[in-house]
C-alpha cells in the first residue's frame, strides 16, 4: 500500500513536533510526512499537488485556518484538510467543515488513534473525489 502523503504546516515548533510524536508511533511507513512553517511554503512547493492530506496546526488563529485552507484550494489543492486547533470549540469544528475541512481536532487533546482515523478518513475522500472527477471528466 502507498504511503499517505502529508503536509504539515506549523509555525511553532512544540506543536509540530506533538503532530511528529504522534505520527512516529503510528508507523513512519504509512506516512510520507512533509513539513513547513507557513502556508506559502506549502503552496510553493512541487509536492503541494500531490499531497493526500494538509495538517494545519494551531498556529494561527480560527479564521487564519480557514483562509488558509480556501487559499490551498483556490491555488489547487485537492488535499483533504484537517485544522489542529488550540481548543476545544464545538462551533469551530462545525464551520471548518462547512469550509471543507475533513476534520477539526484540538491539538490537546489528539491521540495517535484520533490522528491515524482523521488522516485516513481524509484520505479515502480525497482519493474518492479525486476519483469522480476523473470519472466525470471521461
Amino acid at each position: 500500500m502507498q504511503p499517505t502523503r502529508l503536509t504539515l504546516v506549523a509555525g511553532e515548533d512544540e506543536s509540530a513536533a506533538r503532530v511528529v510524536q504522534l505520527l512516529g508511533r503510528l508507523g513512519r511507513s504509512h506516512f510520507e510526512l512533509r513539513r513547513v512553517a507557513t502556508l506559502e511554503q506549502a503552496l510553493a512547493s512541487a509536492g503541494a499537488a500531490a499531497d493526500d492530506v494538509v495538517l494545519i496546526c494551531c498556529g494561527l488563529e480560527e479564521h487564519t485556518q480557514l483562509e488558509a485552507m480556501q487559499r490551498a484550494v483556490e491555488h489547487g489543492s485537492e488535499a483533504a484538510f484537517i485544522l489542529l486547533t488550540a481548543g476545544v470549540d464545538a462551533d469551530h469544528g462545525r464551520r471548518a467543515r462547512q469550509a471543507g475541512a475533513s476534520d477539526s481536532m484540538p491539538l490537546a487533546d489528539l491521540t495517535s488513534s484520533r490522528l491515524r482515523q482523521s488522516i485516513r478518513r481524509g484520505a479515502n475522500q480525497r482519493r474518492l473525489e479525486v476519483h469522480r472527477i476523473a470519472h466525470v471528466r471521461d
